[in-house]
């Protein structure tokens, strides 16, 4: 499996000059290689079996090995900005990451599932916190669009990540990589692979190890280091066992190990932060009104919201005793713990139309966080009436442990019919823990040397899911193919735990379908069309005393969608594009409990609807056969339906005095937060043979994502960003040195918020600034 190409335009660095196309995000997908007429065909796997990129009548962004190593792709969010119509949420420092396909965003951030499923070798990899999972040893990773629930089950609501690792290679072959940089950037990496026992046993072993202070210098004075770095550890192990030609097992073993520093954010406390104490003064500018104070015993009143576009710098206010940079309390960290993904495939080849095959996949997860919350980490704030305290949320921690087994049988004529049909089951357990400290500002004691604020959240959910799926493709003469999918899903939940009331099991069953029509034009073009319907798991709201909030239900969508792929000038530009609509039916958003107090938690229903209409654009051009362009822009709308109301806003008060937002709480026609509506990219990549075995390339990518809106509300708003990334490689028949820039013009930048409504309070991220460093590699055997 993987890219069946030989090209090196991939392997390299390019010079770029690039100019934003305002819009949409990319993916290479495609490579040219050197020297070369055309460009290179591109395999991928986004179906389940192996066709090529071009032909599939779906809209996937596909990268190599060639393009994670050339563009420095080290994140989901790297991939993001070089994806159209794809954007990545990450808070908490990484334990709340969200993929956002399409505009879809997800409404509530802690909720269990996202709205994208993530996959590593088919594997579900079913957590927040274990779906960045690096790049050690990656053969390739594509972000499929559109719902997949038919083909890849449970929440591919708005679409699906997969990765796939490099597999064992037949002949003996090695590499070494050290990486060295700015901001004490230290990595090493090791490969190895081969045949074990000739023609029936091959293996493959990756161990990695990255170490990374982060740019942001953490000004608080008990620091002597940055926020944002992290030391993280990876293991790839892989065996293939092929006894006939017509049986194959592989067996594969994924670790990786995270330890994540705290963010670089600023917090922008509102009038709940002043009323709590969490913060001494009021950071908002819009939206005043009223709330009840812990501290004064009654009313205080106040702004509520933040108008107009979110700072990327600290601004300090009458009163205000912070620092004026980014300063976090030395103790807190983002997320450390371990995933582990153990895989076991078998395919057997029954004749030459028939083909059996079995995955059984295990997960393993644990993760600890200890996030500061606080507005001012040096000095403190009365924190429920306690002097100079900080407050620490330390979420998310726990674990999960699941088991899957999923079996099909593939049947593939040559004349035009193929089908499949697999049947698909999973248990899940899974623990979360959520703690909250009160502790002295600027003390060195271990947190959990202080009693927590109140008791831990600790709950136990159980998941058993089922399904039986199938599909069936036909040839409509010898240009046009139909294809029908569909997926019949029953799950049972259950809940538990300390902080978990006795609650009966939850059940859910859904059937999702997927239409596909396309048709070939000539020889070099497709277009094509197709009807799916997407569906998010539904869950339970632990912290309610209502029984008819108790549960929430699924959120289902359908999407509509029409596209054109094709290459030009003899295969030396490549032009795709889709059109979508997106109809989403039972939103699941956070409303306060009813009936509940004024203080109460706020739990998740199904509230309204929205939809996004939007297009994606994504290609290449080989100008020459040493200069290659890669392009891509996404313009999306995705908006409440009319009608929607934000019953948190409207209990809230938050927009009575305020023009610029609902009294009613009435959203409809606002557009979903933390969403871009226009992505783009553009790239260069030159290639130049130098004499005596030796090969120079430039890369330059520029990058652009417009501006996010930061609540439902629409009057937060976080900045649009521009940023150029390049690179420049040297490279001989087994080495090679890459020089590299990320950040080039070291643009200080917001790289995501979201809204805290229970405190009123804005968290802003701050994206890396400009990093630096040279990757060194060299590889052995063929």
């Amino acid at each position: 499996m993987g890219i069946r190409t030989t090209t090196k335009h991939g392997d390299g660095a390019a010079v770029a000059v690039a100019v934003a196309i305002a819009l949409g995000s990319i993916s290479t997908g495609v490579q040219a290689q050197a020297g070369l007429s055309g460009l290179e065909e591109i395999v991928v796997t986004a179906r389940k079996r192996e066709e090529n990129l071009q032909e599939i009548p779906v809209a996937v962004t596909a990268f190599s090995a060639a393009d994670i190593t050339s563009r420095r792709i080290e994140s989901l969010a790297d991939v993001a900005a070089l994806t159209p119509g794809f954007n990545i949420d990450e808070f908490g420092s990484g334990g709340f990451t969200a993929p956002v396909i399409r505009g879809l965003s997800q409404t509530r951030l802690s909720n269990p599932e996202q709205n994208v499923s993530t996959f590593l070798d088919g594997i579900y990899l079913q957590r927040s916190y274990m779906i960045d999972i690096g790049f050690l040893d990656i053969e390739r990773i594509e972000v499929v669009k559109g719902p997949q629930s038919a083909l890849y089950g449970r929440n591919s609501f708005a679409g699906a990540v997969n990765y796939v690792t490099r597999a064992p290679s037949d002949e003996f072959e090695a590499e070494v990589r050290a990486s060295f940089g700015s901001d004490e950037r230290r990595g090493g990496q090791v490969s190895i692979s081969g045949p074990i026992v000739a023609d029936v046993l091959t293996g493959r072993a990756t161990y990695g190890r990255t170490r990374f202070d982060g740019t942001w210098r953490n000004q608080h004075p008990l620091s002597d280091s940055n926020l944002g770095g992290y030391d993280n550890e990876g293991l790839s192990l892989a065996l293939r066992f092929t006894p006939t030609d017509a049986l194959e097992f592989n067996a594969g073993f994924y670790r990786t190990d995270m330890n994540y520093d705290h963010q670089a954010q600023i917090v922008l406390s509102g009038l709940r932060a002043v009323g709590f104490g969490l913060s001494p003064v009021n950071d908002l500018n819009c939206g005043p009104g009223a709330a009840f104070s812990v501290l004064e015993g009654g009313l205080i009143f106040g702004n509520q919201l933040f108008c107009g576009t979110l700072p990327s710098t600290v601004e300090q206010v009458e009163g205000d005793t912070r620092s004026a940079v980014p300063a976090v309390d030395p103790r807190a960290t983002g997320p450390v713990g371990r995933n582990e993904i153990v895989r076991l495939n078998a395919s057997w080849a029954l004749n030459d139309t028939y083909t059996l095959m079995a995955q059984y996949g295990r997960t393993k997860s644990n993760v600890t966080s200890l996030g500061d919350a606080s507005r001012d980490s040096v000095n403190g704030s009365p924190v429920f009436g306690i002097p100079g305290s900080l407050f620490i949320d330390s979420q998310p921690n726990g674990g999960l442990e699941s088991d899957s087994l999923e079996l099909k049988l593939e049947s593939d004529s040559g004349t035009g019919l193929r089908w499949t049909v697999g049947g698909y089951y999973s248990k899940v357990e899974d623990r979360y823990i959520a703690r909250g400290w009160v502790i002295p500002a600027q003390s060195t004691a271990p947190f959990t040397d202080f009693p927590t604020f109140g008791p831990p959240t600790d709950t136990t959910r159980d998941d058993r899911v089922s399904a039986l799926f199938g599909s069936v493709g036909v040839a409509l003469g010898q240009d046009t193919n139909v294809n029908l999918e569909g997926r019949y899903t029953r799950e049972k939940k259950s809940i538990g735990g300390p902080s978990a009331p006795s609650l009966p099991d939850a059940r859910f069953s859904n059937f999702t379908p997927r239409l596909t029509l396309d048709h070939g034009l000539t020889e070099d073009s497709i277009v094509y069309g197709s009807i799916a319907r997407g569906e998010k798991t539904g869950g339970f709201n632990r912290l309610t005393a209502t029984p008819a909030q108790f549960t929430y239900e699924p959120e289902t969508n359908w999407t509509y969608e029409v596209g054109y792929k094709s290459s030009w000038l003899d295969n030396r530009l490549l032009f795709n594009v889709s059109v979508y609509y997106v109809d989403w039916s039972d939103l699941q958003i956070n409303v306060p409990e009813i009936d509940g107090p004024p203080l109460a938690a706020v739990v998740i229903d199904n509230i309204g609807g929205a939809s996004s209409l939007g297009i994606e654009i994504e290609g290449q051009f080989l100008v020459t056969d040493t200069l290659s362009l890669l392009y891509g822009l996404s313009l999306n709308d995705p908006k409440f339906d009319n009608g929607t109301v934000y019953e948190e806003a409207l209990r809230g008060g938050w927009c009575v005095n305020e023009p610029r937002c609902d009294a009613a709480g009435d959203i409809g026609g606002n557009k979903l937060s933390r969403t871009s509506q226009r992505q783009g990219v553009l790239g260069a990549v030159y290639t130049a043979g130098l004499g005596g075995g030796l090969e120079g390339r430039l890369r330059a990518d520029l990058t652009y994502q417009s501006s996010q809106y930061a609540e439902f509300l629409n009057v937060g708003e976080l900045p649009s960003r521009t940023l150029v990334n390049a690179s420049a490689t040297l490279a001989g028949e087994r080495w090679e040195a890459q020089l590299w820039v990320k950040n080039a013009f070291d643009r200080e930048y917001a790289a995501n918020s979201f809204f805290l409504g229970f405190s009123n309070s804005y968290v802003v991220a701050l994206g890396a600034q400009r990093t630096w460093g040279i990757d060194l590699s060299y590889r052995f055997g063929n």
